[in-house]
């Protein structure tokens, strides 16, 4: 970590653009910049879809927000596993609509889709499902706790089972 100069952007798309035009040597992004960096002559060293589980998007939420809007928060993450269920159904249409949101143009659509993994409601179940596998957050949220810590981005670590709200997946 020693030799890593960090540059912190507000957006995923400045980071791959900070790339494509030299300014750093490697860039954190997502798709569909990630494509578009790979296009200027750049490689994946790591993405989701050679490392299944380990790339994770996650929603955060402080615990009084949780305490307050806990109905709200259920049912923003009912309606984005309902999207994932969809967009695994009508894999086409999802491509067609993200596409034209995104500006990107069908075929290209087609080389990023099947890099971008969409974890439904049984790949969440899964997650939040305590063990030692990566595809387990709390194996995770362990490692990546002691990454932390070693490298001083924290000065003291919570453990999974304060960090992680599995209510929403898991039934008790």
């Amino acid at each position: 970590m020693n030799d890593i100069t960090s540059r912190i952007t507000d957006a995923p798309d400045k980071a791959a653009q900070a790339y494509i035009s030299g300014e750093v040597a490697a860039a954190v992004s997502w798709e569909p910049w990630i494509t578009n960096a790979t296009k200027s002559d750049g490689h994946v060293l790591v993405g989701s879809d050679m490392r299944p589980y380990l790339i994770k998007d996650v929603m955060y939420a402080n615990a009084e927000t949780l305490r307050q809007k806990k109905q709200e928060l259920k049912t923003l993450t009912d309606a984005w596993l309902l999207t994932i269920e969809w967009i695994h159904e009508h894999p086409q249409e999802a491509k067609r609509i993200m596409g034209d949101e995104f500006g990107i143009p069908e075929e290209e659509m087609d080389l990023i889709f099947p890099k971008v993994q969409y974890q439904d409601r049984k790949d969440n179940q899964l997650a939040f499902t305590k063990g030692q596998s990566l595809q387990s957050l709390y194996a995770l949220y362990d490692m990546i706790s002691d990454v932390w810590l070693e490298e001083n981005i924290i000065t003291s670590s919570d453990t999974a089972e304060q960090g992680l709200f599995p209510d929403f997946f898991i039934q008790k």
